[in-house]
This record gives structure tokens, C-alpha cells and sequence, in this order.
């Protein structure tokens, strides 16, 4: 599957949204939902095995 393919089928499931041009570039973000749900996972993960490290945008 080729990477365009991919962040297609994010778009598409809404876990990806259009962040719009930058620099003359197409921009996704993340979801803040799944965005919000990833943290939680890996400071879950992370609190059991300590092996990620886990900084929030502060915007």
C-alpha cells in the first residue's frame, strides 16, 4: 500500500483531518479524539513497561 493510500484511508475514517497548506504542502492532522486516545494508551504502556515518552503540543 503506498502512502498516499494510507492517509486516504485515514481521511476517510476520520481519524486523519485536512490541515490545509503549508509551505505549498497538503497537511493532515490527527483527530483530537485520536489524538487524545493514543496518549492514554502509551502513558498507560508506559507507566507499565517505561519505554515511551510522551510530550502534549501545548497549543
Amino acid at each position: 500500500m503506498q502512502d498516499n493510500d494510507i492517509i486516504s484511508c485515514l481521511l476517510n475514517a476520520c481519524f486523519l483531518e485536512n490541515g490545509g497548506v503549508i509551505d505549498g504542502k497538503d497537511c493532515v492532522k490527527m483527530h483530537d479524539v485520536i489524538r487524545d486516545m493514543a496518549l492514554w494508551i502509551t502513558r498507560e504502556f508506559e507507566a507499565i513497561e517505561n519505554k515511551f515518552f510522551v510530550c502534549e503540543d501545548p497549543n
